[in-house]
């Protein structure tokens, strides 16, 4: 095998030990026979993508911390969401309240 035959499966762009296309995206699992190609000519691998096996396990592990990531960040939203109400009920407390004992002191001080 030759380094020009080590190919992306989908666009079919020349891959020298990358883990994914970088026209496609696609995640590139090498044969053994790549790897011994590579691997002579210089280039490293990552381990992810010597297998299948190894490929699909690094894709969990990344779904697993985008998952987490995105349960944080609905975590966060929520807690702006609860800042804004009661902002707001500060607000229409202060309004409420001070307002009429304002207007209270106003008419206290017109009428004694």
């Amino acid at each position: 095998m030759e380094l020009h035959d080590i190919r992306c499966p989908r666009c079919k762009v020349n891959v020298l030990g990358e883990g994914f296309c970088r026209e496609c995206g696609e995640g590139i699992i090498y044969s053994n026979e790549a790897i011994v190609t590579l691997e002579n000519s210089g280039y490293q691998i990552d381990e992810n993508h010597k297998s299948v096996e190894a490929f699909r396990k690094s894709q969990i592990d990344q779904n697993s911390f985008t998952k987490i990531g995105n349960t944080l960040e609905n975590i966060g939203n929520g807690g702006q969401k609860i800042g804004a109400t009661m902002n707001s009920f500060g607000n229409s407390m202060i309004l409420g309240c001070t307002i009429p004992i304002l207007i209270l002191f106003i008419l206290g001080a017109i009428l004694f």
